[in-house]
């Protein structure tokens, strides 16, 4: 079976406004989301999901670090990992009980099979741990 390898960058922060349902969350972790470089194009990839919709944006240079800047001033963490995938049939656990948020959009970016992380503290915790 075939491992595909990706260099990913996880980011954590709580933005200026937050929400009545985000506000048990951590504070500094109340979003993520994770950026990738594409070699062959020599660009990155920021994907994340905002209101129940999926943004993918290729970001040049001079905006990553545009964007890193901004993530910085909102006292934003970053986890820098690679990640080896390989196709997996998913488990019961990972269809019904597993929220649609920014963190299992997340995971399934990474390729992580973890149906107990709901919260982004929790994602943060479990990428320290690899």
């Amino acid at each position: 079976m075939e491992h595909i390898q990706y260099q990913w960058i996880v980011y954590f922060y709580s933005p200026r406004k937050i929400y009545w349902w985000q506000r048990w969350r951590r504070k500094g972790f109340h979003h993520c989301g994770a950026i990738r470089y594409d070699p062959s194009k020599k660009t990155w990839i920021n994907l994340e999901m905002i209101n129940s919709q999926i943004l993918v944006e290729n970001l040049n240079k001079e905006e990553i670090t545009k964007m890193m800047d901004g993530l910085r001033r909102l006292n934003g963490r970053m986890v820098q990992l690679t990640r080896s995938v390989k196709p997996k049939i998913p488990s019961f656990c990972e269809w019904w009980i597993k929220e649609h948020s920014c963190v299992s959009f997340v995971q399934r970016l990474l390729g992580m099979k973890r149906w107990f992380i709901f919260t982004p503290y929790q994602l943060y915790c479990a990428l320290r741990k690899l």
